[in-house]
């Protein structure tokens, strides 16, 4: 099976598919799931409601080729304030949610969006799969 069929349920590369380079040198496949994975995200949903530093929440899908590991999910969050801090705060209940899915899904990583190649990708590739509603003061 090639690494576009394992990564994206195609073994061809779609044009959705962008090859990502880090400032490490380290290459890097992202995009959208074959399987979106619709579980994961409701469950986030209701989480994020409640945690007023979220901004916004993104999902792809990425594999470093390198490191032999095979592909997984992404979720990059938007925090008002120190994106690092309001990570940390929260990252413990993200596992136990994770750990909740009916559906396994294998690792799913979390990173704070501060910018970068892969925080690009997710803003201006793809739609949040959570955004903060609009609250009158």
């Amino acid at each position: 099976m090639g690494l576009f069929t394992k990564l994206f349920g195609s073994s061809k590369p779609r044009q959705d598919i962008e090859e990502i380079n880090t400032s490490a040198g380290t290459k890097m496949l992202i995009g959208q799931p074959a399987n979106y994975p619709d579980e994961l995200v409701g469950l986030l949903q209701k989480y994020f409601e409640n945690i007023v530093v979220i901004r916004a929440a993104y999902l792809a899908q990425i594999q470093i080729p390198a490191d032999g590991e095979p592909p997984h999910i992404l979720i990059g969050i938007q925090f008002d304030g120190d994106p690092k801090a309001g990570l940390d705060a929260i990252a413990g209940e993200l596992t136990g949610l994770v750990s909740q899915l009916e559906t396994p899904l294998g690792p799913v990583d979390f990173k704070p969006v501060i910018g970068g190649p892969i925080d690009d990708y997710l803003i201006t590739r793809t739609n949040p799969c959570y955004r903060r509603p609009f609250r009158a003061i």
